[in-house]
């Protein structure tokens, strides 16, 4: 919508990338022109995430991570357009939600490109376990929760977080009212 002030952030973004580790994250990214709209304005200096938020985007993730350089996943709004909930409201572990999820880490996987996650499901010690489960390559987890998480992490074997994983995702779909 602005595209001076996206040249200018991507011209600060490039220098910066000069001197440390610079990665772009596109939120609410709907397709692979999206990443590649801003990895040609980049000139190909910056690495390029896209956020998938959208059952949409989940459709089309194999086109995606292909474009992209790293992947992240925003349950919150994921959750949110799968429930119809409020993405505010507590925390949902919708098995719908959560084949989409495992269907985006192993399409990009399949691309060779990491996953993470950010979102209240992340900062969840059961959330967090069946990410992991899952196969997400990290987490991002409000400093607040990040002991009780890493202290549930500790608790656990790769193999249980899997387990968990499963059963979450054979779980029955709650009917809204």
């Amino acid at each position: 919508m602005h595209p001076r002030i996206l040249d200018a952030q991507l011209r600060s973004l490039k220098r910066a990338a000069e001197h440390v580790d610079v990665r772009v994250l596109l939120p609410l990214v709907t397709c692979a022109g999206d990443v590649e709209r801003i990895r040609a304005l980049s000139h190909g200096k910056l690495a390029v995430g896209a956020m998938v938020e959208t059952p949409d985007a989940v459709d089309k993730i194999g086109e995606i991570a292909a474009a992209a350089d790293f992947i992240s996943i925003g349950t919150n709004d994921l959750f949110a357009a799968v429930t119809g909930r409020d993405r505010a409201s507590s925390l949902s572990l919708d098995a719908r939600a959560l084949r989409m999820i495992e269907r985006v880490i192993e399409v990009t996987h399949a691309h060779g490109r990491k996953v993470s996650v950010c979102g209240e499901m992340a900062g969840d010690p059961r959330g967090a376990r069946i990410l992991v489960g899952l196969g997400v390559d990290a987490i991002s987890v409000t400093t607040a929760r990040f002991a009780k998480v890493k202290l549930s992490l500790r608790e656990v074997s790769m193999d249980h977080c899997r387990g968990i994983a499963r059963e979450a995702l054979l779980q029955p779909v709650a009917a809204t009212a």
